[in-house]
């Protein structure tokens, strides 16, 4: 069935993602992505869903480490947050946020 074959590629896709994830943080421990004192140059944004609330808020991620990501709330520019990969809210953004991750590795 075709829609089994989308679940698995999407499947080896997200393995892929992950892999290089962490392949980039072997590289390098930590990989700063951006200042938090020059939020009016910040372009990328990402989406995170609360697992508890489903309420859907924006970040920018400022930092990627083995710890995790480090954010901040793009409204309040106060909050902070520390994430994992799989809380991006899609696969998309996870994409993005790998490929700003190896672009500073290559700095």
């Amino acid at each position: 069935m075709k829609i089994q074959k989308f679940r698995n590629r999407l499947q080896n896709l997200e393995f892929d993602i992950s892999d290089l994830f962490t392949d980039l943080l072997e590289e390098k421990e930590k990989i700063e992505l951006n200042d938090v004192e020059d939020f009016e140059n910040i372009d990328d944004y990402f989406e995170v869903r609360n697992d508890i609330t489903g309420n859907v808020f924006d970040v920018f991620v400022l930092e990627v480490s083995r710890n995790g990501l480090w954010a901040v709330n793009a409204e309040d520019k106060e909050t902070t947050y520390l994430l994992k990969l799989s809380d991006l809210s899609s696969v998309l953004d996870r994409i993005n946020l790998v490929e700003l991750m190896y672009l500073q590795t290559q700095k």
